[in-house]
């Protein structure tokens, strides 16, 4: 995660190679996923899609990671729905932020437009520089006279958010791509960077889904019900080995181009 500019808003991520997020629900599944990821996320499915985790979990991410030698891992925590431009979403925050997240990420889709730029911005305001800020709407959830996903990277420069994340609410296998044409989505990711935000994708993804994220502009993507072992996604366990079969297409759809001798090209 690159710093950013209170005045201006995030710097755009540099390069084109896709991050990945891993979502975990327990301390236990945290050790399984760690060589895979690039950031691991920490959510509560019991209380919606971007259900906010216990302190105690991000604590204990950041324990695990530091002492497993991976204290420069991301970590990123949900902090829930907004549904009023008033709430405690800051504190919140900040307490997440103190707990060790160096993401948190916010879901707007109930709120009207000016409500979600108050609620944005008074989280930003409360949030320590170093922590990055993610507004989110969910793609299958429009709401008459609410965000949806082509004014989120508005509201979100003008709040100085660092990036946007285009999820779903339902889980029922349906990902981002059933909800939003691909041309359209390609242009919300166009309108994010100019803007110098960046770009994350979620909702029911699978191994299958990597070249058409990275077709679609983003910088990270984000899994979980690719990767749980048994039952849904609310189920405790964590397959460390779909996690990296997912990372190896990351790797394989993201290396760059080699010229017809063998050689990695480089654009001078």
């Amino acid at each position: 995660m690159t710093g950013y500019d209170n005045n201006r808003g995030a710097q755009a991520i540099p390069g084109r190679r896709l991050k990945i997020l891993f979502s975990v629900i327990a301390p236990e599944e945290v050790p399984d996923i760690i060589p895979a990821s690039d950031v691991i996320d920490l959510k509560d499915p019991s209380k919606g899609p971007l259900g906010a985790p216990d302190t105690a979990l991000v604590k204990l991410t950041k324990e695990t990671l530091i002492s497993s030698g991976h204290g420069h891992k991301t970590i990123s925590a949900s902090l829930g729905d907004a549904l009023t431009r008033h709430g405690d979403y800051h504190k919140l925050g900040r307490q997440m932020a103190e707990a060790g997240a160096d993401i948190v990420k916010i879901a707007l889709s109930a709120l009207a437009p000016e409500d979600a730029l108050f609620a944005l911005t008074l989280l930003r305001q409360s949030l320590p520089r170093r922590t990055a800020l993610v507004a989110a709407v969910y793609a299958d959830a429009r709401m008459p006279g609410a965000v949806t996903p082509e004014l989120l990277p508005g509201i979100a420069q003008s709040a100085l958010a660092q990036g946007i994340l285009l999820d779903t609410m339902v889980k029922d296998g349906r990902t981002i791509f059933d909800h939003i044409p691909a041309p359209l989505l390609a242009s919300i990711s166009r309108d994010a960077k100019n803007r110098g935000l960046f770009v994350a994708l979620a909702g029911s993804l699978g191994i299958g889904d990597v070249e058409q994220a990275i077709s679609a502009g983003a910088d990270y993507v984000g899994f979980r019900s690719a990767i749980v072992k048994n039952g849904g996604r609310g189920s405790v366990g964590v397959d460390g080995a779909k996690a990296m079969s997912i990372r190896r297409k990351l790797v394989e759809f993201s290396a760059p181009p080699k010229d017809h001798a063998g050689v990695t090209a480089l654009s001078l």
